[in-house]
């Protein structure tokens, strides 16, 4: 796990904390002047904004911001530290020697693992700071659109309604944190199948967000409500999850590329460097 103790593992999360932070949360309906949560930090907007907007804390963790920031950038900054980590040990030579001392298998298993909870713990864990930042500013408890979002869910989905009965609301942050961490762990599993046949590590950088603007537009171009839950845009609503097509999408991406990166790996002479 050496991606996660690499600097640029932290400074990955405090990207996406950032990003987060540079969400429009509020829009005045007379003059149209956006809000974002670092006006509120920085004492631009006050308490006034903050009761005006009618939000609660636990409706924008759980339900989120929309964010162009956060959908854009996201794919790129969980991907930074996997590149930083994987093409330095190219460059000098060292994937050569790690795949001959441990075989392509558990070479290609240990670091898909080590891609995918990197990436995750990176989206999660900025998503949980952000989450702590939010507690403490907003008031809490429950709105009414916030009842009515959570009835719709309950009957859309059998799973979520039985967590929520057993555990209550906090059910609902473990979606949310769960939906964030696929999304991270989705995005780097991307970048290191592409990054045994693309050499360019910028290239392999920029692909993810590519793949996902793509997947986006076809979902869209789909019409199916079902498929609204693997939006990357929806990722961070707890309202849109839908279990059954999540974790077999999910799991799916990770069989092929691991598959793709194994038979990649199999063809080339030089174990993969550059």
């Amino acid at each position: 796990m050496k991606i996660i103790t690499n600097i640029s593992f932290y400074l990955a999360i405090i990207a996406t904390i950032v990003l987060l932070l540079a969400s429009t949360f509020y829009v005045v309906p007379d003059t149209g002047k956006e809000y974002t949560l670092f006006d509120i930090i920085f004492g631009v907007a006050d308490d006034k904004v903050v009761t005006e907007s009618g939000l609660v804390s636990e409706e924008i963790i759980i339900k989120g911001i929309n964010s162009h920031y956060y959908e854009m950038f996201l794919p790129l900054v969980t991907v930074i530290p996997f590149i930083v980590g994987i093409y330095g040990d190219k460059k000098n030579s060292i994937t050569r020697f790690q795949i001959y001392r441990t075989g392509k298998l558990r070479y290609t298993l240990g670091k898909f693992m080590a891609v995918l909870v990197s990436g995750g713990l990176i989206t999660m864990l900025g998503q949980m700071i952000f989450s702590l930042i939010i507690y403490s500013i907003f008031p809490h408890g429950e709105s009414e659109m916030f009842e009515l979002n959570k009835m719709i869910l309950f009957e859309e989905s059998d799973f979520c309604r039985v967590l929520v009965d057993r555990i209550g609301i906090m059910g609902l942050y473990i979606l949310k944190f769960f939906r964030v961490f696929l999304y991270g762990a989705f995005s780097t599993v991307i970048a290191f199948a592409l990054s045994i046949v693309i050499k360019n590590r910028y290239m392999v950088l920029t692909i993810p967000v590519v793949i996902e603007y793509i997947w986006e537009k076809f979902i869209y171009k789909s019409m199916d409500a079902k498929m609204y839950t693997l939006l990357p845009s929806s990722v961070g609503n707890v309202f849109h999850t839908d279990i059954s097509w999540m974790l077999p999408f999910f799991i799916t991406i990770v069989v092929v590329s691991i598959v793709f990166y194994m038979v990649c790996l199999e063809r080339k002479c030089d174990c993969g460097e550059e």
